[in-house]
């Protein structure tokens, strides 16, 4: 009886060693930030665009063209919540200038409490669903 124990308790932790790694696999793109590198983005001055993905990850951008980096604010805006680029110095008007971002993917979930109950509070639930079933 004892062996059978045992070789239940080894099958339990094997199979949650298991789950843990699918779960973190299945849960990265929801709670962890995706990264872009060099969209390209309309050069005219004032007009609005909306960048490829929204919910952005605070001051995760940066905007180049061919030689330098360009100053937000004085050069462009960006908002965080929609992904909203415009160019607000006419010295870029009709150049090439590319945006690198960070950002959430909003199609799982909208917020960043909902990010924090995956990445932490659920990985220890089951932690502790198998605590119980391994003492009990």
């Amino acid at each position: 009886m004892t062996e059978m124990k045992y070789i239940m308790l080894t099958i339990a932790i094997i199979t949650a060693v298991v789950g843990f790694v699918l779960l973190d696999d299945m849960l990265a793109p929801m709670i962890y930030p995706q990264t872009v590198t060099g969209e390209v983005v309309n050069t005219t001055t004032a007009t609005p665009v909306n960048l490829a993905y929204d919910d952005l990850v605070d001051n995760s951008w940066t905007v180049k063209n061919a030689s330098s980096e360009l100053t937000e604010t004085t050069d462009y805006t960006i908002t965080r919540a929609t992904g909203v680029f415009t160019l607000v110095n006419g010295d870029y008007n009709s150049t090439a200038l590319t945006v690198d971002y960070q950002y959430y993917e909003t199609e799982y979930m909208s917020s960043s409490l909902s990010r924090i109950i995956l990445q932490y509070i659920v990985p220890l639930g089951l932690l502790g669903a198998l605590v119980l079933v391994v003492v009990f």
